[in-house]
C-alpha cells in the first residue's frame, strides 16, 4: 500500500474481532513489530494486505 489513506486500513479493534484477539494483544503485536502497522497520531491503523499476509503466515495447519 503506497499511500495513508484510510482506504485498506483497519483499526486495532476491527482486526481483534476479526482474529478474535484481546486489542491489547494486536497493540503488542504492533510495538514488537510482529504485524505491520502504521501510526496515525496515537491511533494505529494495519493495511488490510499486511493482515491478509500475516494471516497466511500464522495459520494453523490442519494436519
Amino acid at each position: 500500500m503506497n499511500s495513508l489513506s484510510s482506504e485498506g486500513l483497519l483499526t486495532v479493534e476491527e482486526v481483534a474481532e476479526r482474529l478474535r484477539f484481546k486489542p491489547a494483544t494486536i497493540q503488542g503485536w504492533l510495538r514488537r513489530g510482529q504485524l505491520q502497522g502504521v501510526k496515525i497520531g496515537k491511533a494505529w491503523r494495519i493495511p488490510e494486505d499486511a493482515l491478509q499476509a500475516w494471516v497466511l503466515e500464522h495459520r494453523r495447519t490442519s494436519s
